[in-house]
């Protein structure tokens, strides 16, 4: 018996590992500017709604110009943005937290992003909070320091598990930033692939066949 859950315990693992979580990276190229100039920049209204996921803002101009919603956000001039062939996002105000949820409110797990920053006179800290799936809060601080050039850097915290939500605060509202391809993974996607399914059904089959056979072999000999 012991052999036949080992059989059905190594199927429904074979089956879980066929079925890695799908990576997405949110790398807002569908804003990058139409001139080919240096200097283009586009406006964003309202919240960046990009592979399921939500990149939200604390605070928005005021509506304008007939659009029910303010600008949000401003992607980075070309000559200054992380991605001079695609665009990054910059905030629009000093202070300006950015919040990352997925649209349906499920988990998802959270791998690093691309910060930059040109703070001629005074260091940009940046708090970067997250919620996990049990409500728990934790936080740590990314330093961008002071510099007449643009600086970026890749920012990730190893190990962190599912979350339902990430925060970007810049400390003591000192500065803007921008930001790019901010890299996640949906955990929750886990449902198997049709292959995945006939092998998790082919390995149950295997267990089921060989516990019956085991139960009519004994009524024979009893």
């Amino acid at each position: 018996m012991l052999n036949l859950l080992r059989l059905g315990a190594a199927a429904f693992a074979l089956a879980a590992a066929a079925t890695p979580a799908a990576a997405v990276v949110l790398d807002f190229d569908n804003y990058a500017p139409a001139s080919p100039s240096n200097t283009a920049t586009t406006s964003i209204y309202g919240p960046i709604v990009e592979d399921g996921f939500r990149v939200n803002s604390s605070t928005c101009e005021a509506p304008s110009g007939g659009r029910p919603v303010g600008r949000c956000f401003v992607t980075e001039q070309r000559r200054n943005s992380l991605d001079p062939a695609g665009a990054s996002i910059k905030t629009s105000f000093a202070g300006q937290i950015v919040t990352v949820e997925k649209l349906d409110g499920s988990a998802f797990m959270f791998d690093s992003i691309d910060i930059g920053s040109r703070q001629a006179s005074n260091p940009l800290a940046i708090d970067f909070f997250y919620t996990l799936v049990d409500g728990t809060i934790g936080s740590m601080r990314f330093d961008i320091p002071t510099s007449t050039a643009m600086l970026f850097d890749t920012y990730s915290i190893a190990g962190l598990g599912p979350i339902t939500s990430i925060r970007f605060d810049p400390f003591e509202r000192n500065g803007t930033f921008q930001f790019d391809n901010i890299r996640l993974s949906d955990v929750t996607g886990a449902v198997p692939e049709p292959a995945t399914w006939a092998m998790m059904i082919g390995g149950f089959g295997l267990v089921g066949g060989a516990m019956r056979r085991r139960r009519s072999a004994s009524a024979v000999f009893a």
